[in-house]
């Protein structure tokens, strides 16, 4: 619940947000919505698995001189599975462990380094479900608290649209983890 108010008060932001005029306006500022996708890779003690990786993410950037910091709100799912065979009371069943939807809420800091290129560094918190099913029983989902770090590289092609990427690390409870390359395609405000 919390993250959907988080989410809602971003987007609001991001589309009332505009500058007083063109003079005012900067390059890599003000809200920005994109629609992300790429790959993904869980890895720990219990889940493992490749996957594509799909959503989208808001935030808003502000800007100081060259460098640009603000918040960002994502949400994405995934196609990550991983089966295999286990023993269960002397039978052999296959067990598959899958990767859910992740909410995530943080910020970045960037610095432009052309008016067409700005580098960015993120931190936030991640909340991801991964889900259980091992042929006996109904799947059974559990949700994993951790941290995100990562960066990546934003390329303007107008004054209002872009595309991005990024590479993002989460560890997760549990000794779960997550690598990720995603790119982005988005419009600022």
């Amino acid at each position: 619940m919390k993250i959907k108010v988080l989410m809602a008060a971003a987007l609001t932001a991001a589309c009332v947000a505009q500058p007083a005029s063109a003079e005012e306006a900067k390059p890599f500022a003000g809200g920005h919505v994109d629609l992300e996708a790429g790959w993904g890779r869980v890895g720990g003690s219990r889940h493992a698995g490749d996957g594509f990786i799909y959503g989208g993410r808001a935030g808003y950037d502000i800007a100081l001189s060259n460098i640009r910091v603000g918040p960002e709100v994502e949400i994405t799912g995934s196609t990550q599975k991983d089966c295999r065979p286990v023993a269960v009371n002397g039978a052999t069943v296959r067990s598959c462990q899958s990767s859910d939807r992740d909410l995530y809420a943080g910020g970045r800091i960037g610095y432009v380094v052309s008016p067409a290129v700005m580098l960015y560094a993120k931190a936030g918190y991640t909340n991801a479900r991964f889900s259980t099913r091992d042929g006996t029983a109904d799947s059974v989902a559990r949700d994993r608290s951790g941290y995100r770090v990562g960066g990546g590289a934003e390329y303007a092609f107008s004054s209002r649209a872009y595309v991005s990427l990024e590479y993002r690390y989460s560890q997760y409870r549990s000794d779960t983890k997550q690598n990720q390359i995603m790119g982005a395609v988005g419009v600022r405000f």
